[in-house]
């Protein structure tokens, strides 16, 4: 709040001034014909078109300075009728003093998606009422503004949409105020019958047969321009967007300016064109007009400013106050945080923290999760950030850096002062507590640095070292190393475009643009110096750099890299000749004429070849689409093309090749990939599909195998891991987690499985389990079992499908793999996490209840590692480890050790008794064993990371999933 005191008029010259407030037209509402009766609010209307959490600013008068208390009401209807407003930030509502004409200034934030606002014309109106007595003031009312709370984003394409891409345009900054834009569209099954375009409003509502458009005229500052294009059918494609900023002062474009101190820290604000950044040495935090570089606000504070974080919604800014300096060996200090209003930039609440705060993040809710920057082994702290209560700690290292995942529960950290420097997660729980998840399984192996980014699409995390890793609510596949970035440069900062698929980094002297989903580097733009910190807005990129000498100098570059926001990636495929009856002393021919792309010609795009799959490319980046090889060895080869686009977009194709001997069809041309990353895999028992995750998406698809594309999907909500699918093939069962699984959990750990009937591809029940679930199998009857995940020492438990109701359960050990007998009744389980491993088996009574069958006979005799499955035809289980055992429901005969059949650890098993084959994946091999003998029969080295195998109709299906895609490989057998 501030003071606003008259100056020293005369008497004469107050009360012409008085007159004319009272007769000019403004956005003061509040005056009346009759005289005022105190306290007196005077509202200022917001300027333009508002959304979400409006900020709004009123003054408070009251001749004698006596307090009031404040109620906010809103109108949709012209001031006819009013609502109460839920107000979530600002000055407060109760107890504020007021003052003489023109009164204090106060600050309120109401939340207009709260209060259900779509895209309505809205009033508020402000009355005060004296605190001392009751007495009800002359209120203050608003004139009408527009609030749009409309999706940021257009819906998903229906099938068969069109596609549009922007051809001409300005980008980063123009002098011309009312731009001109040209757009293609193009439809696959039809024609375009026209476009909808538009500034700044997503979905674009004008609409426009031509492909070149003019805007009205535009106010300075950023803008974006969005076109979608509609077919015949009248189906809409997804919007394209070009950033861009008016600047019609005259200024030089992407002139850098200077900012008068050496600036801490710096974040921008993408919503209102401007930045804050710390002062350490001033003792304040500025906001700082992008476009300009003015000063344009300033929080003086007591203590030195350091980190400092905007709330994803854009409307607090939470800044770490240091009470001294970091140090190893005072403990764990204390400080401050300070909470500031980017409505009116104001601070709003102060709270202390328990801890000396090294970084911060915070949650739309008002969780702020800060690191300590002393002590050593110390604490990371979570608090409430309207009351300033304490709500969490758990053990972290001093002074590390953390970064939130997008959904606002998931918090990654990196340690800057040991060596070698790690990564590790924090789990947000519903009550605002903190969980430690762990760190990642590498010390030492990667290059983690001392920093650590979460990507924008929440599926990965990049570390100051330059590698990049997962990012998983699932404990098992979380923090693995995906791929390095060709970075000789420790990263500085970097800022993720999710809308046009870009991450920047600075790299010592240079910021670098690399595809947000493949990491590969597409541009860069040369600095100065060393930059600081980096971030985009309305179509520039703005670079902090900190040479010394009591200056800040922030160089400005436009943004080089648009169309990511509606570009797909390219269609790989290739054909390879000859195509039959193939030996070593074949010269192969691989032609790729066959890839495309809908958004470039062919001779753009790039390729290369991975001839036997290990993951070395045997030929460089080049637009060449011819390639030759020979093979050395016999057997089964696949051949592996990536072709790229120039947006660093990534299609694969995959196709195995038979060399020297006739076990598979030659040619089969079955192979396909999805663009996404997928976790779990049903295979579909009665027809050619199958059943998949994508995590990244939190959706379940449905994929023909025929044609490889999804051709179904349901949204999920919620931390999805395993799957199963009923016997039958007609339901399927999804496990969702509530947190992370957790070895000191206990036994009440808490979870959901999500029900899916097959032939609708509905979601049609969620019923709540009292463990954390694990793994999941489930009987045509509608008994699903499900282990749980954490609690060391734990149960399992059985379920109705139906009804939810819980059935039996039985003791087992946390983070055991299930799986069912082909009679339904019986369910072998193995554990992970003891060693010996070992295996067990439990009935599935009549009533769906559970007894324990007991554990197998030997304990550290034979390999079990940690899974088991179960033969089709019930005779035998299979292990991890290899080992083959007796499956019977006799006691004394059950889990009998018969053989050794698996070289390796077996990843994953896939069953064709009718060929006569066991089929297992086997670190880069697959091999088939003879299905009777338990013996080996064939070996094909197939190259790493493949996942998943299963057969259907006589094709051996493999899967492999990276962090951009997944790839189904698909030989038939003879």
């Amino acid at each position: 709040m501030r003071y606003l005191n008259l100056p020293a008029f005369s008497f004469l010259t107050l009360i012409l001034v008085l007159i004319l407030l009272f007769s000019c037209s403004c956005q003061i509402r509040g005056f009346d014909e009759d005289p005022y009766v105190t306290p007196r609010v005077l509202v200022i209307t917001p300027v333009g078109t508002q959304k979400g959490n409006v900020a709004l600013t009123y003054c408070l008068v009251e001749f004698d300075g006596s307090p009031a208390d404040i109620a906010v009401n809103f109108s949709t209807d012209g001031g006819q009728t009013y609502q109460t407003a839920t107000i979530t930030g600002g000055d407060g509502l109760t107890n504020l003093a007021g003052g003489l004409f023109p009164g204090i200034e106060y600050s309120i934030v109401w939340d207009t998606v709260s209060d259900g606002i779509a895209n309505d014309s809205c009033r508020l109106k402000i009355v005060a009422t004296k605190t001392s007595t009751g007495k009800e003031g002359t209120p203050g009312e608003t004139l009408d503004f527009a609030v749009d709370n409309s999706p940021t984003t257009p819906p998903p394409p229906q099938a068969g949409s069109p596609t549009v891409w922007i051809t001409d345009g300005p980008a980063g900054i123009t002098d011309d105020n009312a731009p001109s834009f040209s757009y293609m569209g193009a439809d696959s099954d039809g024609t375009i019958s026209g476009y909808w375009v538009g500034i700044d409003a997503n979905p674009p509502t004008t609409w426009t047969a031509s492909t070149t458009w003019v805007s009205s005229p535009l106010a300075d500052g950023p803008h974006t321009f969005y076109v979608m294009s509609q077919d015949n059918e009248g189906k809409k494609s997804i919007a394209a967007s070009r950033e861009f900023t008016v600047d019609t002062s005259g200024g030089v474009p992407y002139e850098s300016f200077n900012i008068p101190c050496n600036i801490t820290r710096m974040v921008f604000d993408k919503t209102r064109f401007c930045f804050y950044a710390t002062d350490s040495g001033g003792m304040r935090t500025l906001r700082i007009d992008a476009l300009t570089g003015n000063i344009t606000g300033q929080v003086n504070h007591a203590y030195a400013p350091e980190s400092l974080v905007i709330s994803p919604d854009a409307s607090k800014l939470y800044v770490c106050l240091l009470i001294s300096g970091h140090s190893s060996y005072h403990g764990d200090g204390d400080g401050r945080v300070s909470v500031i209003s980017l409505g009116s930039f104001s601070q709003t609440f102060i709270f202390d923290t328990l801890v000396d705060p090294f970084d911060v993040v915070a949650t739309d809710e008002g969780v702020v999760v800060v690191s300590s920057g002393s002590g050593q082994w110390t604490s990371i702290h979570s608090y409430n950030g309207i009351t300033g209560e304490q709500i969490g700690s758990a053990g972290i290292r001093q002074a590390c850096y953390i970064d939130m995942h997008p959904d606002q529960k998931q918090v990654y950290a990196a340690n800057t002062d040991t060596s070698p420097s790690d990564i590790e997660k924090f789990l947000i729980q519903g009550d605002g507590t903190l969980a430690s998840m762990g760190d990642s399984p590498y010390h030492g192996d990667h290059r983690m640095s001392g920093n650590v980014w979460v990507s924008a699409t929440g599926d990965y995390v990049v570390t100051r070292g330059g590698d990049v890793y997962t990012s998983s609510p699932v404990r098992s596949n979380d923090m693995h190393y995906l791929m390095s970035l060709p970075n000789t440069t420790a990263l500085s900062d970097t800022d993720f475009h999710k809308q046009q698929n870009v991450m920047m980094s600075i790299e010592g002297t240079a910021v670098y643009y690399y595809n947000i989903k493949t990491m590969i580097r597409i541009t860069s733009d040369a600095l100065s110096g060393s930059g600081m910190a980096v971030g985009s807005i309305g179509g520039q990129v703005f670079v902090a750099l900190v040479p010394g000498g009591g200056i800040t100098v922030i160089e400005r570059f436009p943004f080089p890299v648009f169309g990511g926001d509606t570009n797909t990636p390219p269609v790989a495929g290739f054909s390879y000749s000859p195509d039959t009856n193939l030996t070593i002393s074949d010269l192969i021919t691989f032609d790729a004429t066959q890839s495309s792309d809908a958004q470039e010609d062919g001779s753009v795009l790039l390729y290369r070849w991975d001839f036997n799959n290990d993951g070395t490319y045997d030929t460089i980046w080049t637009n060449n689409r011819i390639a030759s090889h020979q093979y050395s060895t016999n057997g089964l080869q696949l051949a592996r093309l990536e072709v790229r686009d120039s947006l660093g977009l990534i299609g694969t194709k995959v196709l195995p090749i038979e060399i020297g001997t006739s076990l598979f069809e030659q040619p089969f041309h079955g192979s396909f990939s999805l663009d996404v990353h997928i976790d779990e895999v049903e295979p579909d028992p009665t027809r050619s599909y199958c059943y998949v995750t994508i995590p990244s998406q939190q959706k379940v698809a449905e994929v023909n195998l025929d044609t490889g594309l999804i051709e179904r999907s349901i949204g999920i909500s919620g931390m999805m891991e395993s799957m199963c699918l009923s016997p039958d093939g007609t339901t399927l069962y999804v496990c969702l987690l509530v947190s992370g699984h957790n070895y000191y959990g206990g036994d009440d750990g808490t979870g959901q499985v999500a029900v899916i009937d097959v032939a609708g591809f509905e979601h049609t029940d969620t019923f709540d389990t009292q463990v954390d679930p694990f793994d999941i199998v489930a009987t045509d009857a509608g008994v699903v079992v499900v282990s749980s995940g954490s609690g060391q020492w734990t149960v399992i438990h059985s379920y109705n499908a139906t009804t939810g109701e819980q059935l039996g359960s039985a003791g087992i050990r946390h983070l055991c793999n299930i799986s069912l007998h082909p009679d339904q009744n019986q369910v072998y389980s193995a554990n992970t996490d003891t060693s010996p491993s070992d295996i067990e088996k439990f009935i599935i009574n009549g009533d769906g209840s559970l007894t324990s069958a007991g554990d197998s006979p030997y304990h550290g005799d034979h390999r079990m590692n940690g899974n088991v499955w179960c033969a089709p035809t019930g005779d035998f289980v299979v292990t991890r480890g290899g080992d083959v055992f007796n499956s019977s429901m006799v006691g004394g005969a059950d889990m009998i050790y018969l053989a050794s059949m698996g070289q390796a650890a077996v990843t994953h098993i896939g069953w064709a008794p009718a060929k006569g084959y066991i089929l297992t994946l086997e670190s880069t091999y697959l091999r088939m064993y003879d299905y009777n003998l338990y013996t080996p029969l064939h070996e094909y080295s197939i190259g790493p990371n493949f996942g998943k195998i299963f057969v259907l109709n006589n094709i051996i299906y493999m899967t492999r999933s990276t962090a951009l895609n997944t790839d189904f490989v698909a030989v038939k057998m003879k």
